[in-house]
């Protein structure tokens, strides 16, 4: 084997070491355009208004994952993981219209489409004004309108966060967040 054959083996074997090393330490890099693409770092806990990353489960999302909106991955739906804001809790009151407004506040960024990007109507989950019951999040992005959230498929079950998603470097930025949260 040449020289140069073994370095680049050896380079990605590290880089592999190094890749799997942080994914194990909690370290997520996001490439959607649903908050600003870059490396966040998975905490336990959240609250109200923090960034998450959720795997969504059930009927609903199921049924309009069908498209393929989200890429492949680990979650048991066999979906990636989505980086999302949890914008409502239990108690809290959620309208969708042509806008969602949580407790008779509109949220930025939050217009409802009928239509995907591709041009197929969307179906969207079956209740516009509810109140969250226990242990139900309502997650959005309050960053790109055009986010694939729950004013689609509806509220998600705690359960399916995975925890807090702090920012650690955003692609654009030459700041490093240590350890703030983003709102």
């Amino acid at each position: 084997m040449k020289t140069t054959a073994r370095i680049a083996l050896a380079g990605f074997g590290l880089f592999c070491v190094v890749a799997t090393g942080l994914y194990l330490a909690g370290y997520r890099v996001n490439t959607t355009e649903s908050y600003p693409i870059g490396i966040y770092k998975i905490e336990e806990g959240y609250t109200k208004g923090d960034l998450v990353f959720l795997c969504p489960e059930g009927k609903d999302f199921e049924k309009l994952n069908a498209r393929g909106y989200i890429p492949k991955g680990l979650c048991p739906a066999g979906t990636k993981p989505l980086l999302k804001k949890a914008m409502a809790v239990a108690g809290d009151r959620v309208v969708v219209s042509d806008y969602v407004y949580i407790n008779g506040k509109k949220v930025k960024n939050s217009k409802l489409y009928l239509y995907d990007s591709k041009g197929n109507r969307i179906k969207f989950f079956d209740q516009k004004s509810y109140y969250l019951g226990p242990g139900q999040v309502f997650v959005l992005s309050d960053y790109n309108d055009k986010s694939f959230d729950s004013r689609y498929f509806g509220p998600i079950n705690q359960n399916s966060i995975i925890g807090k998603a702090v920012p650690v470097f955003l692609i654009g930025s030459t700041r490093f967040y240590a350890g703030s949260t983003m709102h």
